[in-house]
């Protein structure tokens, strides 16, 4: 008899925790993910607007590091071979012998800031039609 009713308390605080946990669910799985924003409730003040703004510097800052040189004037004949040992980086593209292998030949830092200013053009616009305040 004893271990009968034990039995029944263990289903119940079982079946009960169940219920408990299952309703918690729903509300958790309606989060948005916070590895990622939603422009939509981003571009609310001329703070965010200004971070969105800095962000892409960063990111043009981080896409320009020292490839810059190497993109424009390096592959003229304007930049001279030093005395130090280039890599084979550098050696490629100042002979313009570019490939898909070498790291000076990655594009996603540029396209990383393409996108970042496709958002700003977009929702700065919109924020004035908010009547949200940035200074110009």
């Amino acid at each position: 008899m004893k271990n009968l009713t034990y039995k029944n308390m263990l289903k119940s605080v079982v079946v009960l925790f169940a219920i408990v946990a299952l309703s918690a669910c729903k509300k958790s799985l309606e989060l948005d993910p916070i590895s990622d924003f939603a422009t939509d409730k981003y571009f609310e003040s001329a703070k965010q607007a200004e971070g969105a703004l800095y962000g892409a510097y960063r990111r043009l800052q981080i896409a320009t590091n020292q490839e810059f040189i190497y993109y424009g004037e390096g592959r003229t004949n304007n930049v001279v071979q030093g005395s130090k040992s280039p890599s084979s980086n550098t050696l490629s593209v100042l002979s313009n012998t570019l490939n898909g292998n070498l790291s000076y030949s990655r594009w996603d830092d540029y396209y990383s800031v393409i996108k970042q200013a496709n958002l700003l053009i977009k929702n700065v616009p919109l924020m004035r039609e908010k009547k949200i305040v940035i200074s110009d």
